[in-house]
């Protein structure tokens, strides 16, 4: 084999693997929202829903230390 083929080889293993790694990532991605998602339609014993579970509900308080 030459040196050409040899590098186009490796320049295709390479792109191969980029490629999955990224369907992997975005499975993962995937995954973790839709368990975010469970999470916050679980309902509390009043038949609302657990806040305490949404995490977009927390919000920071601003304090000004003059």
């Amino acid at each position: 084999m030459t040196i050409l083929e040899e590098v186009i080889i490796i320049m295709v293993l390479v792109a191969q693997f980029f490629s999955l790694l990224a369907i992997h990532l975005r499975a993962l991605n995937g995954v973790k929202f839709s368990l975010k998602r469970v999470l916050q339609s679980q309902a509390s014993p009043t038949g609302k829903a657990n806040r305490s579970l949404d995490l977009r509900s927390k919000k920071r308080k601003i304090t000004k230390n003059y």
